[in-house]
Parts: structure tokens; C-alpha cells; sequence
């Protein structure tokens, strides 16, 4: 009896055992956050302006700037993460430079001249031909290719707390020009507006509970704080060309409040959105058409695993930009 006891309570111990480590193998009741996570972080502004002045004279304006890199986040505390660069997949600006949108280049920075030459090659080929509207104008296109010189983690770098507020944003990539043309600095600086953009998520997204209550928010709003852009569309303006800079002042009319609620849950994640649609005007006849954020994060420890940014800015004649961002775990 004695042996027979013995041997049903070591094998309900090995049972016991095992499901405590396959629990634990899940990342139920375990600090996964502990070991660093890999994100992509995603962003791109497009903006174009198309007409004419006097009935006569037409003009044709095209802005395009992208970055997509890789990122390793940290955890700092219990409710902030520390996020750095990993490496950088792509980043480019392309636009137009004359008047009447006849010129384009392309300047787009990589850790490898080779490869860097064959995107620059083949996205302006893009371009040429198969950008909506523009490319029948566009007459001669030319690339410039920076290389990327440092591989340092807080080349690009920002704390992220758990409550969506992303601070401390820096972005230095050291680019080496692989042309002797130096006017084309003052239009390159992807990094910088990256870093500008970075700073859109600037705000809680929660309302004023724990975290664990989110679940009982199913389709229930509460408000963000009073959001205001103006600071941030001056400075991308600034850095986007000296034209913008000294020509166009970003002046929200009023600050508004974006709307959250819980569309989705389950046990594993919880989807918040936010939006607006304020018809909000910043310049001239330009005004901000929407604005979006839709989370989604981890309901077992609350970290982001998605987080996107939607800004749409367009006048009475559809001109205008979209300023898009994606922050997404990968790993």
C-alpha cells in the first residue's frame, strides 16, 4: 500500500511538474517582458499639391518620405520600455524639384552602397512610370544615395510607458554622401522627421483606471487630452525644404480631443481606438480632415503589440498630405 501511495503521488507531482512548465513556456504568470522584444516601426508622409496660378500657369508638387527600421524594446519598470535602433530596412525621400513637376529625385540612405544604388534605381523607375498623376510630367529623374555610417542602438531611441506616451525621442543617423552636391542636405533629413513623427504618440491612451479594467470599456468613450499638431507640422515643414519653411505656418485653429473606446477583446488582446474628424483648419484653405490611433496591446501584461497613427491633411482642391505610422511587434 505503502509503495502503491508513493508511486501515485510522484506521478502526480511529475504532472504537476510538467504542467507548471508548459504554463510557464505559454508566458502565463512569467515576466516574458523581461527579455527584449523586436518591433517594426513603420512610417510614411505623402503629400502633393497640383493646380494653377492665374488660369495660366500650372504647378506640380510631390513629397514622399519613408523609413521602415527595426527596433529592440527593453523593459525599464514595471510600465515603460526602453526602445532602440536594431537596424534600418528602408528610408528615402523622394520629390519634386522645379515648379512644374518635371524633375524628380531620389535620395534614400542604407548600410550598403550596392544595395543601395539598386533601390534608388528601381524605385525611381517607379516613379517615373507609375506614380499616379505626376509621372507623365516627370521628364528626368536622379538618385542620391547616403550611407549609413553608424550602427550604434541609440541612433534612433525613445521611452515608451505603458500607457502609450512615447518621450525622450532621438533620431541620428550619420548619412555620408555618396555625391558632391550639398544643397540636397537641406532636403534629406528622414531621420529627423521620423523622430517628429515619433513624437505623435504623445499621449495616454487609457482613461483614468488601472489597466485591468480596460476588459469593462467595451464601446464606452473617454477622451484623450486637448491635442494640438502645430508645433510638430512647423517642424516637419521646416525640415521637409526651405520653400515650406519659410513659406508655410501650421496654426491649429483649435485643439480637440481624439475619442477611445474598446472595439475588440479576448483573452489575449485588447483593440483601442481613437478618432476624429475635426475639419480643422491649420492654413489657408488646409485643414485636418482625420485624425486616428487604433492599439492594440497584450491583456495578459498590457505591452503594445500594434500601435498606428493616421493623420490627413487636404484643402478644397484635394491637395494635401497623409502622415502615417505603424509600430508593431515582430518577435
Amino acid at each position: 500500500m505503502f509503495d502503491k501511495n508513493n508511486r501515485t503521488h510522484k506521478i502526480r507531482l511529475i504532472a504537476i511538474i510538467c504542467l507548471l512548465l508548459l504554463f510557464l513556456n505559454l508566458g502565463f504568470g512569467s515576466d516574458q517582458n523581461a527579455k527584449p522584444m523586436k518591433y517594426r516601426y513603420f512610417f510614411t508622409l505623402v503629400g502633393d499639391a497640383k493646380g494653377r496660378i492665374l488660369l495660366f500657369f500650372p504647378y506640380r508638387i510631390y513629397y514622399e518620405a519613408l523609413a521602415d527600421i527595426e527596433l529592440i524594446a527593453t523593459k525599464r519598470n514595471n510600465s515603460a520600455y526602453e526602445f532602440t535602433l536594431s537596424t534600418v530596412k528602408e528610408a528615402y525621400v523622394a520629390r519634386t524639384l522645379d515648379f512644374g513637376g518635371k524633375k524628380m529625385v531620389l535620395m534614400n540612405a542604407d548600410y550598403d552602397y550596392k544595395k543601395n544604388m539598386d533601390f534608388a534605381h528601381n524605385k525611381m523607375n517607379y516613379l517615373k512610370n507609375n506614380l499616379p498623376y505626376y509621372s507623365k510630367y516627370i521628364k528626368s529623374g536622379d538618385v542620391y544615395p547616403y550611407e549609413i555610417t553608424n550602427r550604434d542602438k541609440y541612433a534612433v531611441k525613445f521611452i515608451r510607458d505603458i500607457n502609450g506616451i512615447q518621450k525622450d525621442v532621438w533620431a541620428d543617423l550619420k548619412l555620408v554622401r555618396q555625391f558632391n552636391n550639398p544643397k540636397f542636405e537641406t532636403y534629406f533629413h528622414v531621420d529627423k522627421i521620423m523622430a517628429e513623427s515619433i513624437k505623435s504618440f504623445n499621449h495616454p491612451t487609457f482613461p483614468k483606471h488601472q489597466p485591468e479594467e480596460l476588459k469593462n470599456y467595451m464601446n464606452k468613450e473617454w477622451q484623450s487630452i486637448q491635442l494640438d499638431y502645430s508645433v510638430m507640422m512647423n517642424e516637419i515643414s521646416r525640415l521637409i525644404s526651405t520653400f515650406t519653411e519659410k513659406h508655410v505656418k501650421f496654426e491649429q485653429e483649435n485643439p480637440f480631443r481624439l475619442k477611445f473606446r474598446v472595439v475588440y477583446s479576448n483573452p489575449w488582446t485588447i483593440h483601442i481606438v481613437g478618432d476624429i474628424y475635426p475639419n480643422m483648419k491649420i492654413w489657408s484653405d488646409w485643414k485636418i480632415k482625420k485624425v486616428v490611433r487604433s492599439i492594440k496591446i497584450s491583456a495578459l501584461d498590457f505591452h503594445v503589440l500594434e500601435d498606428e497613427f493616421t493623420a490627413e491633411i487636404r484643402n478644397k482642391k484635394g491637395n494635401g498630405g497623409l502622415l502615417r505610422m505603424l509600430l508593431k511587434q515582430i518577435e
